[in-house]
């Protein structure tokens, strides 16, 4: 396992205290791996997973006590068609491809999910400009299906809506977050990734081509992590 240091880390260590501090460890050991993924949220445990099938050791470092704490379970749990980013940028390659692979990956493991579409509605007349400009987008960003309607059809379908005008986005849905974590953990897990949990990251330096990472365990004890340069 991981070579532990104990230790004290009040404040930050300025660049004097972390020489000083790095001198004071020489004689503990280290443990080297390809890849270290800082943070357990969504997008850190999809990487570690696609590292640790790749057959990389994956350690996950994640300073809450468990994966998904943050952002990733603090979301509306749509699947994004892809309308609403520039064309031709990444955010919009990488909606449109991700979503075709998020739908894939939970059908094939029962994740709980539905392509239940979404109206994006325009309340006033002033609005309606902007709806087809989301259109145009979603279509250049190669979106499929989009299909602007009255406002009157849009409410037979949602009867409660106010609205002039809608774009219907039938290759939106929702996805239970919390699940789709939890595969994506295990899978990493199974594939022998190594999560370290009450860890937090503290700061790194480069030492012998050699990116040493400096992580404290809930303030009360830390470990030095040595890992190969040249594969980040």
């Amino acid at each position: 396992m991981l070579g532990r240091a104990i230790g004290s880390f009040g404040k930050a260590l300025g660049d004097r205290r972390w020489k000083a501090f790095g001198a004071g460890l020489e004689g503990i050991s280290k443990e080297k791996v390809d890849v270290v993924v800082i943070g357990a949220g969504v997008v850190g445990l999809a990487v570690a997973r696609e590292m640790a099938l790749k057959g990389r050791d994956v350690l996950v470092v994640e300073s809450a006590s468990t994966f998904g704490t943050g952002t990733s379970s603090r979301n509306s749990e749509v699947i994004h068609a892809g309308i609403y980013y520039p064309p031709n940028s990444l955010k919009a390659r990488f909606c449109v491809k991700g979503r075709e692979l998020l739908y894939r990956y939970c059908a094939d493991r029962q994740i709980p999910h539905q392509q239940i579409g979404k109206l994006i509605v325009a309340t006033s007349v002033s609005e309606v400009p902007k709806l087809s400009i989301l259109l145009r987008c979603g279509t250049d960003n190669g979106v499929k299906g989009l299909r602007m309607m009255e406002g009157s059809e849009a409410i037979r379908m949602e009867p409660k809506l106010h609205c002039v005008k809608a774009l219907l986005s039938p290759c939106s849905g929702i996805v239970d977050s919390h699940s789709f974590m939890l595969s994506l953990a295990g899978e990493a897990e199974n594939a022998r990734a190594i999560f370290s949990y009450k860890s937090t990251v503290l700061g790194g330096h480069v030492e012998d081509n050699h990116l040493r990472l400096h992580i404290s365990e809930t303030g009360l004890s830390a470990f030095p992590l040595a890992k190969r340069f040249h594969v980040i």
